[in-house]
């Protein structure tokens, strides 16, 4: 049973400090209590219990570890500043979509004995060099006058290992109207230098007189259409991206005041390993706020786009990357979060060959692809103005029934560069306020010491005693949920933006005496 009542004494103290930790974007904590020290030792009846209740201290380094995943991180910079991350989708585009394989069986008839057989390439693009993949090709031959004939196909323009590729065939037509297929040929690794978009055919059929003669009907055809590597020039042409929604909890337990950040940024990171350069189109990026209105982020970057790097001709199978940053020298980000922003919206395409500049040589195999990813970064730099939170946290201290009265001893020490007022209220099931934790107001802590570098050196150090009478613990039997209020402010003695660091910390310690009935 002690341990029960040790549980739900810790519940409602440990929420306070949970609030503390969403300003950081950081969305839950455990606390470290010692269940070795604790003693259930009895002092008979209408006596009371001596226990420790909590021993801990928390930081913030260890809490990043724990928000470190999914779509939300803080990192910490070699000095030990803090920087919250709120990361977007990862959206990525592949070859196929510029050069689909053609799966299923493609004909192209030849109406001659040399012809000009167009490939199947969007029009705008102009192909100058092209090595299949897992492509087979074969024929379809039709001829009336039956006998054995000996016919050769070539494609001059189709080669590997500098031979040319041509094949030879020995067919029997035995039957009016008969269809004849030979057999298939694998095409990967040949390369095709089109021109125009074209490959030339040509064939030599000599019946069994030996005289050369044309066919009925011949046609070329392919299993499926497959490109390891497509060169030339690609045409203006738009990758649509799919947009996506940034959810930013910094405010998630926001009551009033006010919190600025020195320098959000929205930053946009590109990988690109197609041959072809790449501008951005921005079709919308707004921010909203805590009271659901809408902004748009305002940029000239957001009118121009940003072009990124691409590998040329000689870095086949390179990739680029690009990274760029609104903030608060090229774009209204930094006054928008001032606005409380709780979601940023974006869409964006990428434009290729935004110039249309013929001259540019293009390529894509088959490991090209472009992806973007967008994050959120604010560096943990900033102001607090009276800056005020709440946070509920379901209750149950059915267990302390039998308890007639306590005495809280409650010892809490502070690194950060904020001074804070804590209070805690005690709530039943039609959210009436029962109680507070602290009966004469919000317990005051100020912030620690602030050294000349704007870090903080010695911890401020509070000590408390709370009664819990037995009216009191009347009235608390009756809580379900606990509301935690937290208020920070900047201290009086610096007005300027302050940095977060790792190795601040808040310590903890609880003990108390619980009274029998």
């Amino acid at each position: 049973m002690m341990s029960l009542r040790h549980m739900k004494i810790y519940g409602f103290l440990r929420s306070p400090i949970l609030a503390l930790y969403s300003l950081l974007v950081l969305s839950s904590i455990s606390g470290c209590i010692d269940r070795s020290a604790y003693e259930n030792t009895s002092l008979g009846s209408g006596q009371g219990f001596s226990i420790p209740l909590i021993d801990s201290k928390i930081g913030i380094a260890s809490l990043a570890a724990k928000v470190n995943n999914g779509s939300a991180s803080v990192k910490v910079s070699p000095d030990g500043k803090l920087t919250a991350f709120y990361n977007g989708e990862v959206v990525r585009n592949s070859s196929t979509e510029l050069f689909p394989p053609l799966p299923g069986l493609t004909e192209f008839g030849l109406v001659d004995t040399t012809s000009l057989v167009p490939l199947p390439f969007d029009s705008r693009y102009t192909i100058s060099k092209a090595v299949f993949g897992k492509t087979n090709i074969f024929f379809r031959l039709e001829e009336a006058d039956l006998g054995t004939y000996n016919i050769k196909m070539t494609l001059p323009q189709l080669s590997k290992d500098g031979k040319v590729w041509n094949k030879t065939y020995n067919v029997d037509f035995t039957t009016p109207g008969q269809e004849i297929y030979t057999e298939l040929s694998n095409l990967n690794g040949w390369t095709i230098l089109p021109d125009d978009n074209k490959i030339k055919f040509v064939y030599e059929a000599y019946n069994s007189s030996g005289n050369r003669v044309k066919l009925d009907s011949i046609a070329m055809r392919v299993d499926q259409l497959v490109f390891d590597y497509v060169e030339g020039y690609f045409s203006k042409q738009v990758f649509e991206l799919k947009g996506s929604n940034i959810q930013i909890s910094l405010f998630d337990n926001w009551v009033s005041g006010g919190l600025d950040f020195d320098n959000p940024k929205m930053n946009i990171s590109v990988e690109n390993a197609f041959g072809f350069p790449v501008r951005s189109r921005f079709n919308k990026i707004s921010l909203t706020t805590l009271g659901g209105q809408s902004f748009d982020l305002e940029s000239q970057y957001i009118n121009t786009g940003i072009d990124f790097d691409y590998p040329k001709i000689n870095e086949v199978g390179e990739v680029k990357y690009s990274t760029f940053s609104f903030d608060k020298t090229n774009s209204n980000i930094s006054d928008l979060f001032k606005e409380k922003i709780v979601s940023v919206t974006y869409d964006i395409d990428a434009l290729a060959n935004p110039d249309d500049d013929t001259s540019i040589l293009n390529f894509v195999d088959t490991t090209s692809y472009f992806s973007v990813n967008v994050d959120i970064e604010i560096p943990l730099l900033g102001t607090a103005n009276d800056f005020v939170m709440k946070q509920e946290t379901d209750l149950d201290l059915s267990e302390l029934a039998d308890a007639e009265s306590a005495i809280f001893k409650i010892i809490i020490f502070n690194d950060f560069p904020t001074d804070m007022l804590l209070q805690s209220y005690f709530k039943d099931a039609e959210d009436n306020i029962l109680d507070s934790l602290f009966a004469d107001g919000p317990l005051e802590i100020d912030s620690a010491q602030l050294g000349s570098d704007l870090k903080t050196t010695a911890p401020f150090e509070e000590t408390s005693f709370e009664d819990i009478s037995k009216e009191k613990m009347s009235r608390l039997l009756s809580a379900i949920k606990i509301e935690n209020k937290i208020s920070l402010d900047n201290i009086d003695s610096y007005n300027g933006n302050l940095w977060l660091y790792d190795n601040y910390e808040i310590g903890l310690k609880v003990g108390a005496i619980i009274k029998l009935k």
